[in-house]
């Protein structure tokens, strides 16, 4: 598997990556006393980056955006309190 492009790349910040493997239905070997004597193959994988770390200057120009979008809003609301 470490040839294979779809693994190549995943951003991570220890030295291993743990892969799990998922079986269901009937015959599959999540009824292993049914199909244990049976060979099978993997297909349709399907590589899924679950919660990806935005980078630090992302996060920091989020921040300034909700902080001026803040402040201006107030200032609006005070502006119509002192006209009101």
């Amino acid at each position: 598997m470490a040839l294979e492009e779809a693994f190549q790349g995943i951003a991570h910040t220890s030295d291993t990556l743990t892969i799990e493997w998922f079986v269901s239905g009937t015959g599959s070997l999540g009824n292993l006393s049914e199909s244990y004597d049976e060979s099978f193959a993997i297909d349709n994988v399907e590589v899924v980056l679950n919660g990806v770390v935005p980078e630090p200057l992302t996060i920091l120009g989020a921040g300034t955006a909700i902080g001026f979008g803040a402040a201006f809003k107030r200032t609006l609301a005070k502006k119509k309190v002192d006209k009101g």
